[in-house]
């Protein structure tokens, strides 16, 4: 019997330490659990946070291009500007004298070069003067100028310009040309703006837009045809540049007082700019649905009349001038006989004081000569804008 309770106890003895050792180890896993946590948790961060070696070297790569393309394109243009310093020291130089300071137009102090994609890597297009020439031993020169187009392999395109007028009366201005691709094919197209100007006189806006195609600089058509344009603006900020023009709807100035008197206008003759939106399939629209909207906010209502007599002070609330509202009144589907009806009744004005008076029967219903309003003065002239079929219609 006593060694039964001997055993006994001794059994129990036996799994009160093996109860406690499981204790012992129950805590002892817990307390590495909880000091192994941070550490995973700063195994995650640090996996999150430190970028994967390839992905970094192909970041790295990308901005190394992106440097490299930067500095080849500015090489080329400080190439290209030294040849038109060259160029206009020695030739305007020698033919001048003292006079080319003067006579050197922004073309011929800038290099009007940017950098361009091109399927051999980054080149540049620039507008490159090559000279100049006497015109009729006046003070006025012709300067030859061509425009360049120099691949990533540093290949080398010309196309030769019309020379262009330049004295202190009158010249070509061009801005800094922008670049983008139209039609997709790699390789930028060139858009230059400008204006060719005339001291006291009618600016006339100048614009190109030309591409490369192997080795021969073209215009660059849409649907088979260069686009006609004066201006760029994306219009409707999709990124690609749009043209603006004012199709038909300009005329020329008269040089001289006309027969009955009338003196020349001093502004350009032009209707309102309408758009030719850049699609993605390397065409311009004239009538989509963003030409329309742009259109809609030149014209925004069927015009009442055509002259204009007061101007509201908020001139983007309706056509500013007769030959806006003229025009307007074509796209929102007026007739050209209708037109015409209309400047005969708004231009029966009473003639000034003293230019004598109108005879009641050959005169009646005519025009009053130099009323100061063109559209009255010289209706003639924009017979051709009534004829035109209008590039939209915005009933």
């Amino acid at each position: 019997m006593k060694a039964t309770g001997a055993a006994w106890r001794i059994l129990v003895s036996f799994g009160v330490i093996v109860a406690v050792l499981a204790v012992a180890i129950f805590v002892a896993k817990l307390i590495q659990s909880n000091t192994d946590k941070p550490a995973q948790a700063d195994a995650a961060v640090d996996a999150m946070t430190v970028p994967d070696a390839s992905s970094e070297s192909e970041i790295d790569a990308d901005v190394e291009d992106a440097g490299t393309d930067a500095a080849r394109a500015e090489s080329l243009c400080e190439t290209i500007a030294k040849e038109i310093e060259a160029t206009a020291s020695r030739k305007l130089g020698a033919e001048m004298g003292d006079a080319s300071g003067w006579l050197l137009p922004d073309l011929f102090r800038d290099a009007h070069c940017v950098a361009a994609h091109t399927r051999s890597g980054t080149g540049i297009w620039a507008m490159v003067p090559t000279g100049v020439r006497t015109k009729d031993a006046s003070a006025e020169v012709e300067v030859l100028w061509d425009v360049v187009h120099i691949s990533g392999k540093g290949d080398r395109v010309t196309l030769a310009q019309p020379p262009f007028v330049s004295s202190v009366d009158r010249s070509l201005d061009l801005e800094q040309p922008t670049v983008f691709d139209y039609d997709g094919d790699g390789q930028d197209e060139v858009i230059l703006t400008g204006a060719s100007w005339v001291r006291d006189g009618v600016s006339q806006p100048y614009a190109r837009l030309w591409t490369i195609k192997g080795k021969k600089i073209d215009a660059y058509s849409s649907g088979g045809t260069a686009p006609e344009f004066g201006a760029v603006e994306d219009i409707d900020d999709d990124g690609r540049p749009d043209l603006l023009t004012n199709g038909v709807y300009t005329a020329e100035a008269p040089d001289a007082p006309d027969a009955a008197g009338c003196g020349a206008p001093e502004h350009r003759l032009a209707g309102p700019l309408l758009a030719l939106h850049s699609r993605a399939d390397g065409t311009f629209s004239a009538s989509d649905e963003v030409a329309f909207a742009y259109a809609k906010k030149a014209c925004p209502a069927r015009p009442k009349s055509l002259l204009v007599k007061d101007v509201p002070a908020d001139a983007s609330a309706q056509p500013a001038s007769s030959l806006d509202n003229l025009v307007c009144a074509r796209l929102w589907g007026v007739s050209e006989a209708d037109v015409t009806a209309m400047i005969a009744k708004e231009c029966r004005v009473p003639r000034p004081a003293d230019a004598g008076v109108l005879d009641a029967g050959k005169d009646a219903g005519k025009a009053a000569p130099c009323s100061g309003e063109i559209l009255c003065d010289d209706a003639a002239r924009f017979r051709p804008w009534l004829r035109a079929k209008p590039p939209l219609s915005l009933r």
